[in-house]
Formats: C-alpha cells, sequence, structure tokens
C-alpha cells in the first residue's frame, strides 16, 4: 500500500517491497486504524494462521519478525532448481 498506512519500527513507510529484518515491527499506522480496510482486515486476521516466524498482535494491528523464514517454511510448491536454470540462460 502506497498511502503511508503502514509503520515499520514506528516510521510511516509507503514502500510495499520495503525488507525487513528480525526484530522489526510492522504496524498499521493509529489514524489508519479506525478505516473500513483495516477493521475488515483485523475479522480477517482473527482466524488466519500466522507462520512461525512471524508474530501477530491484532490488538495493536500489527507484528513483529522473530526469525528469518527457512525453506521449509515457504508453503508454496517451488521448485528451485527451475528458477536457477530460467535466470542462467
Amino acid at each position: 500500500m502506497r498511502h503511508g498506512h503502514i509503520s515499520l519500527n514506528g516510521r510511516r513507510t509507503n514502500i510495499p517491497s520495503a525488507l525487513v529484518s528480525v526484530g522489526d515491527k510492522i504496524t498499521v499506522y493509529e489514524t489508519s486504524r479506525s478505516k473500513t480496510y483495516f477493521k475488515d482486515r483485523l475479522q480477517v486476521m482473527q482466524s488466519t494462521r500466522v507462520p512461525a516466524w512471524l508474530s501477530l498482535d491484532l490488538a495493536a494491528m500489527g507484528g513483529s519478525v522473530v526469525a528469518a523464514p527457512a525453506r521449509e517454511d515457504v508453503e508454496i510448491p517451488l521448485n528451485e532448481q527451475l528458477i536457477v536454470e530460467y535466470y542462467n540462460r
């Protein structure tokens, strides 16, 4: 979202592809929490399973990166060899 609704470590960010590290905290900016979109997302997140490498704080509408994800944590079926072959062309 490029509208500045997201806070990364307490600073507003509008970069959807911002890189995060272990220990970083991502939250919805306080003034944006009352918007319908985020209220709807909050309801969806209450029934969503969160990966082990993330922590979720529904009360703060945010979370943090607990650990770097391992290959086993990626649930999307992926053949790394095909990616390597594609980029070696």
